[in-house]
């Protein structure tokens, strides 16, 4: 198996794994209660932001698109992360540190396909 196959693999997988929990977190979304939960339900509107966000950095990189159009993304995508862990930290939410790590490491992944 080549090494181009295992990264186009590792993209589709990804992108998988996003839809799962854009899917997970849709669901979520739908059964918070506008007026007891307002605070989750505002960070989880903006958790499922930046997962489409992700999703469509993904789609680029497996277009092999230029690298130069996924950076911009990134760049945009940045001050809604900062904003999500601002809003966790807020609620003193358990899972404050577990969403950090979740993204850091998918922005590890996208980063290592451009540098690629």
């Amino acid at each position: 198996m080549s090494k181009n196959h295992k990264l186009k693999q590792t993209i589709y997988s990804a992108i998988d794994n996003l839809y799962d929990e854009r899917e997970r977190t849709t669901e979520l979304k739908i059964d918070l209660d506008y007026d007891t939960e307002f605070g989750e339900l505002v960070t989880t509107t903006t958790r499922l932001k930046i997962i489409n966000e992700l999703l469509v950095i993904m789609k680029i990189l497996k277009r092999d698109s230029k690298d130069k159009e996924i950076l911009n993304k990134i760049n945009k995508l940045k001050p809604r992360l900062k904003l999500h862990f601002k809003q966790l930290e807020k609620m003193n939410q358990e899972n404050t540190e577990q969403n950090r790590e979740y993204f850091t490491l998918i922005f590890k992944i996208i980063y290592s396909f451009v540098l690629f």
